[in-house]
């Protein structure tokens, strides 16, 4: 199962937060690379924040891209499932004069709703350690971080919601979500639901579930494996919900993805290489014949 990309403009993705990072950047015939990664394919969609007394809601150009990997193409010199992660990370700001997070700190009731699509795709232009290998993506995982917190007079997870919940749908083996086959289909969702009258929370919980050519961890895992591909497309929903209280606040500092790597045999092995040369002498040894009968 190996999908297109249609590659344009590279750049490095960068490992920080840099305005030349901003996902407007990558949109259109743009994107980005990092190790053996090339991320493209980039849209960005959301509503304001909105509520009854909401911030200024900040443009959608506030939306940070990064990645790094764990590990050095070169070094990879015989087959394997896990060369290491290429991890990707997202950041933003939704509230005005917050930098680099998505958060809201009131006053009032609050929500906010974001989009970001992009595909993690293997670029042939890195070669692995050896030369009779190429990379391939057979894992995914969603690894947001964030907090919610609220004081005496909130009453959290009853009238009173403090909530992150990122969605995020994937299809192996394309460059877009959209009509993914349902085999190929698979949604992780991370949730962090803030409870109690007063206190904090970091904790997300997670739920999977995937189509028959994907396996997820369990059911409240936030990974997944796969069969050996070249493309990832990847949609997280971000969802940012936060109810009048005293000194309730929503902080999201990054959601992001780590794709697992694996390196792959890309020449026959010399068993095929025997097969196949057998076969070609039988075809000889077949024409052969013929000609003597004629």
């Amino acid at each position: 199962m190996f999908g297109s990309v249609a590659w344009a403009t590279s750049t490095s993705c960068g490992g920080t937060i840099t305005t030349a990072g901003e996902i407007t950047n990558y949109q259109g015939a743009n994107n980005c690379t990092s190790t053996d990664k090339l991320f493209d394919n980039f849209s960005l969609t959301g509503s304001a924040v909105t509520g009854t007394t909401p911030p200024t809601a900040s443009s959608l150009t506030n939306v940070f891209f990064f990645a790094g990997g764990s590990f050095t193409p070169s070094s990879i010199t015989s087959p394997t499932s896990d060369a290491g992660d290429v991890v990707t990370s997202l950041t933003g700001t939704n509230n005005a004069g917050t930098t680099n997070i998505w958060s809201l700190g009131g006053p009032g009731d609050q929500t906010s709703d974001v989009t970001i699509a992009y595909t993690a795709a293997v670029n042939p232009a890195v070669a692995a350690g050896s030369p009779s290998l190429s990379f391939v993506i057979d894992g995914i995982q969603l690894d947001p971080s964030g907090s919610a917190t609220w004081t005496d007079g909130d009453t959290a997870g009853t009238t009173s919601i403090e909530r992150i919940v990122i969605t995020e749908t994937f299809c192996i083996g394309a460059s877009t979500t959209t009509g993914c086959a349902a085999a190929d289909t698979g949604t992780i969702v991370a949730t962090l639901n803030a409870t109690g009258t007063s206190g904090s929370d970091t904790t997300f919980t997670f739920t999977c579930a995937a189509g028959g050519a994907i396996a997820c961890g369990s059911a409240t895992s936030s990974t997944a494996t796969f069969g050996n591909v070249s493309t990832v497309a990847t949609s997280e929903v971000i969802d940012i919900t936060r109810d009048m209280g005293i000194g309730a606040t929503v902080d999201l500092s990054t959601t992001g993805n780590n794709f697992q790597e694996g390196a792959i045999s890309s020449t026959p092995e010399p068993s095929t290489l025997i097969l196949c040369g057998a076969a070609l002498l039988g075809l000889g040894a077949f024409g052969y014949r013929r000609r003597r009968r004629a």
